[in-house]
């Protein structure tokens, strides 16, 4: 019918904001990698419990994810900044420390208890995580 605009669907919405995000972010830490991030405490957490920081750059970094494949076959996505143990100061850490940490925590989150979500793969995954960094306040 000419004239007739048609609106996009909300799951059309939503897969833009998520590609968008993922564009923002890859583009960030390619112009920044995380190695070179100082991360200072805002004193904030995140509506789920994790601390929020702030780079030498300005930009806000909380729950920053990995998804990632368990020593039993599953899939999860995990905060990737944290408190470092020694300086206490926030920092990236990597897949191994990562799974040091869950692991030894009953993969758990050892800041909020929260249990990490599972998933048969890592697609189902990664977007469990996507929605989760869109609902980040």
């Amino acid at each position: 019918m000419l004239g007739t605009v048609r609106k996009k669907s909300n799951g059309n919405q939503r897969q833009e904001k998520r590609d968008a995000l993922k564009k923002r972010e890859r583009q960030y830490y390619t112009d920044h990698p995380k190695s070179t991030l100082r991360l200072t405490p805002t004193g904030k957490k995140t509506q789920y419990g994790m601390p929020i920081y702030t780079d030498q750059h300005g930009w806000s970094h909380s729950e920053s994810s990995e998804t990632f494949q368990l020593p039993n076959d599953k899939w999860t996505t995990a905060p990737v900044i944290w408190p470092d143990p020694e300086t206490g100061e926030g920092r990236y850490f990597k897949r191994k420390e990562l799974i040091k940490i869950l692991g030894s925590n009953g993969w758990r989150n050892p800041i909020t208890g929260e249990k990490l979500p599972m998933f048969d793969s890592e697609p189902e995954a990664s977007s469990w995580a996507l929605d989760r960094d869109m609902t980040l306040q």
